[in-house]
């Protein structure tokens, strides 16, 4: 549901430096973003807000993520490079694709 100002939520996993959520921001109210590493975050904070959480998503408990109408996220991208490991999911960083999907299936259990 839009808040009262019309516009629709977001959360964002494995945020980066945010150019995904950047492309979101205008059409989107973005509440919730978590990026691992620090640098990236700095540069989320810089270009699209502060409402990010630097973590691990692997330790961050289910109820600090909030309900939101659409969840983004970019998980990493490494292990499905041509140009990287192309490992796919079976790859170390690959397989953090399924806990994007864990962490999802978790939050809409929350509603």
């Amino acid at each position: 549901m839009p808040d009262l100002e019309g516009n629709y939520t977001a959360c964002s996993i494995f945020s980066g430096g945010g150019l995904l959520d950047f492309a979101f921001k205008d059409l989107f109210k973005i509440i919730w973003a978590n990026e691992v590493c620090k640098p990236a975050a700095d540069s989320y904070i810089a270009n699209v807000g502060s409402h990010i959480r630097i973590g691990d998503i692997n330790t961050i408990p289910i109820s600090e993520i909030p309900c939101a109408d659409v969840f983004i996220g970019g998980p990493p991208c490494q292990d499905f490079s041509s140009s990287g490991k192309n490992k796919g999911e079976k790859g170390e960083r690959g397989k953090l694709v399924w806990k994007y999907v864990d962490r999802l299936h978790l939050v809409g259990q929350k509603i």
